[in-house]
C-alpha cells in the first residue's frame, strides 16, 4: 500500500488480512486490550 497516498513509499500492513462484523459482546473478546476504550468511547458515542 502507497502510504502516505501519493508518496510513493510503499507500506505493508500484513495483520490486516480481511475484515468481519461481530456483534459488541465478540468484538470486546477479539480486538486488542488497547483498542477496548476507543471501542467504548464509539458505543457511548453512537448511544447519545
Amino acid at each position: 500500500m502507497e502510504w502516505p497516498r501519493n508518496s510513493g513509499q510503499i507500506q505493508e500492513y500484513p495483520e490486516v488480512d480481511r475484515g468481519a462484523w461481530f456483534s459488541l459482546d465478540i468484538a470486546q473478546k477479539k480486538i486488542f486490550k488497547g483498542q477496548r476504550e476507543f471501542l467504548a468511547r464509539l458505543v457511548n458515542r453512537l448511544q447519545s
